[in-house]
């Protein structure tokens, strides 16, 4: 039985209902966060490959970037996930990344 859904708002028309996208349901709330988070990586990765700078990428993300999120089933167990803390650890790994092949 799938118990968790994945929905899509977007941060260009923050908490606005009629912009959600539902993107599957998952049975588990571990494989809810791994599609989250995949939208998410596929967001930043798309900028990237489109000339935005890494420095800039969080900035951009918060104000236009996909923002999933999990909701569970009555009865299943909540699962944590935040986009945009996912979105931040990311664009500061690709920060990190950038950096040391810079060098």
């Amino acid at each position: 039985m799938k118990r968790y859904e994945v929905i899509i708002a977007d941060n260009f028309h923050y908490m606005d209902p009629d912009e959600f996208v539902h993107h599957g349901r998952f049975e588990t709330g571990e494989a809810a966060v791994a599609a989250a988070k995949a939208i998410v990586d596929e967001w930043l990765q798309d900028v990237l490959l489109h000339g935005t700078k890494v420095s800039e990428l969080y900035t951009i993300y918060v104000a236009f970037g996909d923002d999933p999120f999990v909701v569970a089933d009555d009865g299943a167990p909540t699962v944590e996930f935040s986009a945009r803390n996912y979105a931040l650890q990311r664009c500061d790994e690709l920060k990190l990344s950038f950096h040391a092949g810079a060098q």
